[in-house]
């Protein structure tokens, strides 16, 4: 959605919350979002003062009042999996989500194992006891589970497959990436990791310029493309965990399919679809 500002001295926060019929409240939650723009710039301060003429973007769907199903894809014994949706936080200080977990499986011992972005989607795994949960902990400080997600980036890449060794907060990290698809301006990549820091996948898709699509921290603040602005959340799935379990000493491969925004550049979904069969 496009708006146009005709008054001067307005702030970005009461400018949206009049034009589109919310509370200054619901107003702020939208900016600190990170996807509105002026003038084809991100923009995240509520008090940002606007100019007449000034070019406003938002969201063609607010969502920001969201609940979330339960959609597991994967459970033994051990441990289920879930296909996590962009926008739910799964953190140590919140603890919504699991709550919900726990009550929809009556199993108040699960805990989740690994972490994801607020925004990214994909596999997320929760242990079925705390001495479960320490089993896959060791699993994971062995780096014996490897995760490979897929990721939609700005610029076209001039390179088959890459091998990026860069310290984040001075800890090791690696992430292996590879060209899936290039068009328009854009590139897939098929990453795969063992070592898990903060942020790893976007850093270190940014630092080699190609961020990713969608990603408010690491991505540029100016945008001019319509249809990238479009993309309300960072184009960032978790795709598929595999270990060895413990237990049994079978290999496990747990998958989550592609969310729909993937689909949304005709080229390179026709690619994916066929990466995918």
């Amino acid at each position: 959605m496009q708006l146009k500002v005709n008054i001067n001295k307005t702030d970005l926060r009461s400018f949206l919350a009049e034009k589109l019929n919310i509370s200054r409240s619901k107003a702020k939650e939208l900016i600190d979002s990170r996807q509105v723009f002026v003038n084809n710039q991100r923009v995240w301060i509520a008090t940002y003062k606007l100019k007449s003429g000034d070019i406003i973007d938002v969201p063609d769907i607010i969502e920001m009042d969201k609940t979330y199903n339960v959609d597991i894809i994967y459970e033994d014994n051990y441990i289920l999996a879930i296909n996590k949706p962009s926008g739910l936080i799964i953190d140590e200080n919140n603890t919504d989500f699991e709550n919900v977990l726990k009550n929809a499986t009556n199993n108040p011992g699960l805990k989740v194992i690994h972490r994801l972005d607020k925004e990214t989607t994909g596999v997320l795994i929760f242990a079925k006891s705390n001495d479960i949960f320490e089993v896959f902990k060791n699993l994971w400080q062995k780096k014996e589970v490897i995760k490979v997600y897929y990721a939609i980036c700005l610029n076209e890449a001039d390179f088959d497959r890459k091998e990026i060794r860069k310290k984040i907060q001075g800890k090791e990290a690696e992430s292996v990436v590879e060209t899936v698809a290039i068009s328009d301006g854009l590139s897939c990549f098929k990453i795969t990791t063992k070592t898990g820091r903060k942020h790893q996948i976007r850093i270190h898709l940014s630092e080699i310029g190609y961020p990713i699509l969608g990603d408010k921290l690491y991505g540029p603040k100016i945008i001019k493309q319509n249809k990238f602005k479009k993309i309300t959340g960072q184009l960032l799935h978790s795709y598929q965990l595999s270990y060895i379990c413990p237990w049994t000493k079978k290999e496990i491969k747990i998958k989550a399919p592609l969310p729909d925004n993937f689909f949304y550049f005709r080229d390179i979904s026709e690619i994916l679809r066929d990466k995918l069969k």
